[in-house]
């Protein structure tokens, strides 16, 4: 999949340098903004829809547990992009994205809690996106994104009184079979397909010239 990605990330900066760029003057707007949120399905080990993950099982591996890890909680994935276009076709820029999600872990006993964990991902995305339908207020697209995300991790363990801290990188990245935005210089746009940074996204952008 990677591969697939990196390879049509590469076809699409080799055809923005070979080809002559079409003049501005003929690409109105060419600047594109957008803001969109999309659902938190954990990071990392934790992939489960939000508010919908619960560890409250008494037995684990046939042993009786006095804890036990509550729902997964979190907020929507939030990205701000920009897109430059190269062609009317074409438009090439990134999207910067922030989510987090947090669990308590509670004793069976009282429920109280005893412990929390804590992440938080920012991702940076390099994305191509190619036009193939253009009306009036309508344009349907595909996209392509890869990037990084940095993810910081913090355990709190109330019941020892220890906190344990965690800093990774990740791979993001992101497949839009199908976009489409509706409206000229201010729309509204939906976007889905497979993607760690919202394989939903909903939102608003604006669209500009220099």
């Amino acid at each position: 999949m990677k591969k697939r990605i990196l390879l049509i990330v590469a076809l699409a900066s080799c055809l923005a340098s070979t080809n002559a760029q079409t003049p501005s003057s003929e690409i109105k707007n060419p600047h594109d903004l957008r803001i969109s949120i999309g659902p938190n399905l954990g990071i990392g080990s934790d992939f489960c829809p939000i508010f919908g993950c619960s560890y409250d099982d008494d037995i684990f591996f046939g042993f009786y547990r006095d804890t036990y890890n509550g729902n997964l909680l979190g907020t929507p994935i939030i990205n701000a992009g920009y897109t430059y276009k190269l062609k009317k076709w074409l438009a090439v820029g990134a999207i910067a994205s922030f989510r987090s999600t947090w669990r308590n872990e509670h004793q069976l006993i009282d429920n109280s809690i005893i412990g929390r964990s804590l992440k938080r991902q920012f991702s940076f995305t390099p994305t191509a996106r190619f036009d193939w339908y253009r009306g009036k207020l309508v344009d349907v697209y595909a996209s392509v994104s890869l990037g990084v995300g940095y993810v910081v991790e913090k355990d709190i363990d109330k019941k020892n009184n220890k906190t344990y801290k965690d800093k990774y990188f990740i791979t993001t990245g992101e497949l839009i079979p199908f976009g489409m935005t509706v409206g000229r210089k201010a729309f509204g746009f939906f976007e889905i397909g497979p993607s760690n940074i919202g394989f939903v996204k909903v939102g608003f952008g604006y669209r500009f010239n220099n």
